[in-house]
């Protein structure tokens, strides 16, 4: 009995240890899943702190027109062909400016022949001109200009180059891209040219508009030291947006929403050092048709027409697209067959971006929260309209029965009924669709 009784105590101590070993082991594997949930599961966002509830980044509304804003970077100031595209398409701006070493050719002797002609071309047209004053001059020692002498002569052919177009309505933009074209080794070296140019231009034209020279992408370091030391008396704040996913990389120009964190940032960068300057240019920005677009027509049509109402949302007074230089970044070039065009589609993008926006401001705009993917903007007016696109998935947006839609190019986008409302799927490739609002 004892045997028997100690065999059956030993077979129920296992059996109860056994239990405590399973408890044990299913506790563990509980507390582990717990973790795992707690940490990495869906409802968490990934490695950031519990933000998604924050409201989206609000920045104040755009008052100007969108077509007031618009420019081009003109490589060829005195093609009469390119200028009346530019202008049907809606330009405002025209972004150019002779060389310094091409209108200083002896010293002290200044010809603006060239840029007088520019001017004769683009008065008619309705055109502006934003003058770039660059680069080095071989009459003198260093490019870019450093060295007392050298310094000295720019600034002088800045100071002269503004008293020769005074009442023209020229702004100026002192030098491109100042930490990568022509580059000068220190931010101090630019912030102290920038100075002397800023208060040289002033002096012989007070109601001129002048920019520093547009960083080649949101470099905010090279900025904060340039602004920290100095830039003078500057009517407006310039950059170049190529900063999309990375420094002139493939695709590096496919994100036109990451404007608003990237203003949001440079703007308190600069406004610590400039709390007086309100405005910001754009001086440079723009697609190419090949790295960033694999030579999709209708991807480079959407993303300009993109950027360009991203920056008007966000506040940019001018915004300069890079598209007369090569064949790549050819806004001109005859590389297209879209009805019945040989240009480019995103001309006729263009054109009709600007027959629905014409003198019409911005009214609100909305910037998509955890639950909604969709941009849009409308703009002041009867009857209301709606730009809306979508940066990635597929959304559906609602709209007041009878209301009337449109494509990135006019053409008419059949809506679905639903009751009171009407509704259309969207998704990237769908570009911008334009909605009249129905009462």
């Amino acid at each position: 009995m004892y045997k028997q009784l100690t065999i059956r105590n030993t077979i129920l101590f296992k059996i109860r240890n056994l239990n405590y070993l399973l408890l044990k082991e299913i506790i563990g594997i509980t507390i582990f899943v717990l973790f795992l949930l707690l940490n990495f599961g869906c409802s968490k966002p990934e490695n950031k702190p519990p933000q998604e509830n924050k409201p989206p980044i609000s920045l104040p509304i755009n008052s100007v027109t969108l077509i007031s804003t618009m420019g081009l970077n003109c490589h060829q100031p005195h093609d009469v062909e390119g200028l009346n595209f530019a202008k049907k398409d809606g330009i405002t701006w025209i972004r150019t400016g002779n060389l310094w070493e091409n209108i200083e050719t002896t010293k002290g002797v200044y010809d603006w022949s060239s840029d007088d002609e520019t001017i004769t071309l683009l008065e008619p047209r309705g055109l502006k001109m934003l003058y770039i004053f660059c680069y080095g001059n071989p009459l003198y020692a260093t490019d870019p200009p450093f060295d007392t002498e050298t310094t000295n002569a720019f600034v002088n052919y800045a100071k002269a180059t503004a008293l020769h177009f005074k009442g023209k309505g020229l702004r100026y933009e002192i030098w491109n891209e100042p930490g990568n074209i022509h580059p000068f080794n220190q931010e101090s070296q630019y912030a102290a040219l920038c100075r002397k140019v800023a208060d040289a231009v002033h002096s012989v034209d007070p109601s001129a508009l002048i920019s520093n020279g547009g960083l080649g992408r949101f470099d905010l370091e090279w900025a904060n030291n340039m602004f920290a030391t100095g830039v003078g008396n500057i009517d407006a704040v310039a950059v170049h947006e190529y900063t999309m996913n990375g420094f002139y990389g493939p695709g590096c120009n496919t994100k036109p929403e990451l404007i608003f964190p990237n203003m949001e940032k440079w703007r308190a960068i600069y406004q610590q050092y400039l709390p007086q300057v309100k405005t910001d240019w754009m001086t440079e920005w723009g697609p190419d048709l090949a790295s960033d677009c694999n030579f999709d027509q209708h991807k480079y049509s959407y993303i300009i027409v993109k950027q360009m109402l991203a920056n008007w949302m966000v506040g940019i007074t001018m915004q300069v697209i890079y598209a007369d230089g090569d064949n790549g970044y050819s806004l001109f070039a005859a590389d297209d067959d879209f009805k019945g065009s040989h240009l480019r589609r995103a001309n006729l993008a263009l054109e009709k971006l600007i027959t629905i926006t014409g003198q019409k401001p911005i009214q609100s705009y909305t910037n998509p929260t955890t639950n909604n993917c969709i941009w849009s903007v409308t703009l002041t007016g009867s009857p209301s309209v709606q730009i809306t696109w979508v940066p990635k998935g597929s959304v559906t947006v609602t709209v007041p029965q009878g209301s009337r839609c449109m494509d990135l190019y006019g053409d008419n986008v059949a809506l679905s009924t639903q009751g009171i409302t009407e509704s259309v799927t969207m998704n990237e490739s769908a570009g911008v669709y334009y909605f009249t609002l129905a009462n």
